[in-house]
C-alpha cells in the first residue's frame, strides 16, 4: 500500500480518510483496507497466464484468442490491453494455429470448427459481460466446453456463473464479497458491518455517478481490488469521491 500516486504517498491518503471517520466507521474501514488486494506485479501475472495458455495449445486445429469485450464494443476496455500484452508475449508451439481476433462476436466469425476460444481479461466481476457475449457466440457454433477464460482477478460469483454454463475459467486471485462473505469485516457481524457501511456512504455523501450498484460496486460485488485501475465492482468508498462538509476529496483509487 506504499506505492506513490499523484497526490503523494498512498498510505497517507488512506490515513487521511480514516481520520475523517468516527470510531465504528474507522474500525470497518481499517478491516476493509487490510484485506484490499493491490496488484502491483501485473507483468508477472501476464506471464503466468501466457504459460498456462501455452499448456492447452497441444492439438492440431484452430485456436482463437480474444479480449473480453461487449457484444457490440463501444470503447476500449481493459481486456483489450491484457489481450495485447498476452499476444505479444505468448510463445505459440510449432504447428499450432492461434488466431488473434479483437472482436470475437464479429459477423465473420464461425466457431463450428474451432478447438478452443480463449478469452482474456484482467478482472471479471459479475460475469454479465462474458455470459452475454457467449449467448451470441453459441448461436455461431461455440460449445461452452470449448470456451476457456483467463483472468488475473475474478469475483467468486463470476466463477460460479461461468462454470455453471460449462465453460472453463482460470484466475490468479478469487475475490469474495467483502461484507456479505464476512471476509472484510473483522469482529463485526455482517448486519452491523452493512449498517456501518451505510453510514459512511451517507455521512460522506459519496457521489453516485453511475448505475453500477452505487456504494457496493457494480452488481453489488463488494470487491476489494485494484489493478492498473480500480474496477467499479470495488466498494465505492475506494474509487468514488467523498464530500466532507463543503470540501470534495478525491478518491483513494480514482477511476
Amino acid at each position: 500500500m506504499l506505492k506513490a500516486d499523484y497526490r503523494g504517498n498512498l498510505f497517507d491518503v488512506i490515513a487521511d480518510r480514516a481520520g475523517r471517520l468516527n470510531a465504528k466507521q474507522r474500525a470497518l474501514f481499517t478491516e476493509l483496507v487490510a484485506r484490499f488486494t493491490y496488484i502491483n506485479n501485473y507483468n508477472a501475472y501476464i506471464f503466468d497466464i501466457c504459460t498456462e495458455i501455452e499448456s492447452i495449445l497441444t492439438k492440431n486445429g484452430k485456436y482463437i484468442i480474444s479480449p473480453l469485450v461487449s457484444y457490440r464494443p463501444s470503447k476500449v476496455k481493459s481486456g483489450e490491453v491484457v489481450f495485447y500484452d498476452i499476444t505479444t508475449t505468448i510463445r505459440v508451439p510449432r504447428g499450432i494455429e492461434l488466431k488473434k481476433e479483437r472482436h470475437p462476436a464479429s459477423k465473420k466469425m464461425d466457431y463450428s470448427n474451432v478447438n478452443t476460444l480463449i478469452i482474456v481479461d484482467d478482472f471479471i466481476g459479475t460475469g454479465d459481460q462474458l455470459l452475454s457475449l457467449y449467448s451470441h457466440l453459441r448461436e455461431r457454433g461455440l460449445n461452452a466446453s470449448k470456451l476457456h477464460v483467463f483472468t488475473i482477478v475474478a469475483c467468486r460469483q463470476a466463477i460460479s456463473r461461468i462454470e455453471y454454463i460449462g465453460a472453463n475459467i482460470s484466475t490468479r486471485f478469487i475475490i469474495p464479497p467483502a461484507i456479505r462473505s464476512g471476509s472484510g469485516i473483522g469482529e463485526l457481524s455482517i448486519q452491523n458491518a452493512y449498517d456501518v457501511y451505510e453510514t459512511i456512504i451517507s455521512d460522506k455523501k459519496i457521489r453516485k455517478t453511475d448505475n453500477t450498484g452505487f456504494g457496493y460496486g457494480y452488481g453489488r460485488s463488494e470487491a476489494l481490488v485494484c489493478l492498473k485501475r480500480v474496477p467499479n465492482n470495488t466498494l465505492a468508498i475506494f474509487w468514488n469521491e467523498w464530500t466532507d462538509g463543503r470540501r470534495r476529496w478525491p478518491a483513494i483509487f480514482p477511476r
